[in-house]
């Protein structure tokens, strides 16, 4: 398995879109990912563990899960998004300058695209 600052792939990807999202249910954060329930419910289920993550059931509805970073998920959220920006700026200035503007430009056309097809 491919790990990601010591945290799986699929839990670096939940932590990093919960960061977006902020406090949110399992099926709107499943649906943002493009996953299934079960699928987050188990990687939810190790940041849980890890203390990374907070999961709140609503008393009068069990089926109603909240789910948001703790503060130790917060910290390390904010490391991740340090860490991939460092990586992403390393990796640019092995781009010559000229080049860098066509990259960019690509690379919104094709997130463009990608949101398009979700």
């Amino acid at each position: 398995m491919r790990k990601c600052c010591g945290i799986s792939m699929a839990q670096c990807h939940t932590m990093i879109e919960l960061g977006i999202s902020g406090k949110t249910n399992i099926s709107i954060l499943a649906n943002d990912l493009d996953w299934t329930k079960s699928t987050l419910s188990r990687t939810i289920d190790g940041l849980v563990q890890q203390g990374l993550v907070l999961r709140n059931i609503k008393d009068d509805d069990r089926r109603f899960m909240a789910i948001e970073l703790s503060d130790k998920g917060k910290k390390f959220n904010k490391f991740l998004n340090e860490k991939y920006n460092m990586i992403f700026k390393e990796a640019l200035e092995d781009i010559p300058e000229e080049s860098q503007a066509q990259l960019l430009e690509a690379m919104e056309l094709f997130i463009t695209i990608l949101n398009r097809i979700k």
